[in-house]
C-alpha cells in the first residue's frame, strides 16, 4: 500500500477495532453492540446488495435513472408518462411476460416485456399516464410477471411496487 502503510485483513480490522472499543470509555454493552455492528458491515463488505436468487428468474421494476421514492418512475417533463426498467435479479433466463400498471384512477395498462437473460434490464416503452389518475396526485401499482407466467425463485413478493406522481 502506498506510504509504507500496510494493508489490513477483515480480521485484522476487526480485532483492532473490538480492542479499541474494550478500551474506550464506553460500557461493554454498548462495545458489544459496537463490536457487532463493525462485525456485520465487514462481513457485508460495507454495503448493501441487492437480493440474489439461487436459481431461477426474479424480475423486479425499477424506476429509469438514479432517483429513489414513490415518483421515481414518474416523468413530467412534457406529457405525464412512467418511465419503467425491469431487471431479471435471478440467475436463470426469464421468458417474455407481461407487465401491469394499475392507475387509482384511471384505469389499467398491461405491457408485453422482453424476455431478459440473467443480469438483463430492459427499458419499457414510457407509460402515458391517464389525465383521469390526478386526483389530486396519481397512485399506480406496478406488477411484473402480472400473469405470473414465470415460477420465480424468490417467489412472488417483489414483484409489485407502488408509486405516486404529483400532478405536473
Amino acid at each position: 500500500m502506498a506510504r509504507g502503510i500496510p494493508a489490513l485483513s477483515r480480521l485484522e480490522m476487526l480485532t483492532r477495532a473490538a480492542r479499541l472499543l474494550i478500551m474506550s470509555a464506553y460500557s461493554r454493552r454498548v462495545a458489544l453492540a459496537m463490536f457487532y455492528s463493525f462485525w456485520m458491515i465487514l462481513m457485508a463488505g460495507g454495503c448493501i446488495t441487492p437480493e440474489i436468487s439461487s436459481e431461477g428468474p426474479d424480475l423486479i421494476a425499477v424506476p429509469d435513472g438514479s432517483f429513489g421514492g414513490p415518483d421515481a418512475f414518474c416523468d413530467t417533463t412534457t406529457v405525464p408518462q412512467l418511465r419503467i426498467v425491469i431487471q431479471n435479479q435471478g440467475q436463470g433466463n426469464a421468458p417474455a411476460s407481461m407487465t401491469r400498471v394499475n392507475f387509482s384512477p384511471g384505469g389499467i395498462k398491461d405491457i408485453p416485456t422482453l424476455p431478459l437473460q440473467s443480469a438483463q434490464r430492459t427499458m419499457l416503452a414510457p407509460v402515458p399516464i391517464p389525465l383521469a389518475c390526478f386526483d389530486p396526485d396519481c397512485d399506480f401499482t406496478i406488477t411484473v410477471d402480472s400473469t405470473a407466467q414465470l415460477n420465480e425463485s424468490s417467489g412472488e413478493e417483489n414483484n409489485v411496487t407502488d408509486g405516486r406522481c404529483i400532478r405536473p
